[in-house]
């Protein structure tokens, strides 16, 4: 069994996985913003739950609709740190 057993994907899937992985990723850079190191690791743990959740999904508007919601949680997630001062 070759190691490249998997079907290869479409253009539009490897965009949107790249957007997925983009967004992922602003979220753990995001999160170093926060000082109480249990406050997030809590977030992280979560952020990370909801990525793998949804990792099997192969409908690109289920993965858009995810990925608008993901853009509204980060500004979300951005402004409580700004608002609150739990940035550092």
């Amino acid at each position: 069994m070759s190691r490249f057993s998997r079907a290869p994907i479409g253009f539009k899937q490897f965009m949107l996985s790249i957007t997925v992985r983009t967004q992922y990723r602003t979220f753990m850079r995001e999160l170093l913003m926060i000082k109480d190191l249990d406050r997030r690791e809590e977030i992280r743990l979560w952020v990370r739950g909801e990525y793998e959740r949804n990792r099997k999904l192969s409908d690109e508007i289920v993965i858009k609709h995810h990925l608008k919601a993901g853009e509204e949680g980060l500004q979300e997630l951005k402004d409580t740190i700004r608002l609150t001062g739990m940035g550092l």
